[in-house]
């Protein structure tokens, strides 16, 4: 059973010359806001580089996202056909629709957009 009998007298504990209340938990301390002086990452310990400022830091990882996602792709293009079957399902059904067409329709069809813009370019040429 608790008994206050046993119960410690207060004294308060003092660190670095700061009097710290001992009845207080410690997350009462803990509700100002601190940023830190220098953020790291992973890969930035592995390089053997400095930290940054909190504001560096997130145009860091920002610019990180950025190389990740965009820097390094490679379509392994080796003709037309390639770039279509590698570019989503949207181009396969593309590619597909038409690749049932007669190559007859499509010769007409591209004949047919060439002289609309032939007529288009004389047309602002003159």
């Amino acid at each position: 059973a608790f008994s206050y009998i046993d119960y410690p007298e207060y004294t308060p504990i003092s660190i670095n010359g700061n009097d710290y209340d001992t009845n207080k938990p410690v997350t009462d301390y803990l509700d100002k806001n601190i940023p830190p002086d220098t953020l790291r990452d992973y890969d930035m310990d592995v390089n053997g580089e400095q930290g940054l400022s909190p504001d560096e830091f997130e145009e860091y990882i920002r610019n990180k996202e950025l190389a990740e996602n965009y820097a390094s792709f490679n379509f392994d293009a080796t003709s037309l056909d390639d770039i279509f079957t590698q570019s989503g399902s949207f181009f396969k059904f593309l590619t597909a629709c038409i690749s049932i067409l007669p190559s007859y329709f499509l010769t007409i069809l591209i004949s047919f957009f060439t002289v609309l813009l032939a007529i288009v370019v004389i047309k602002l040429v003159v």
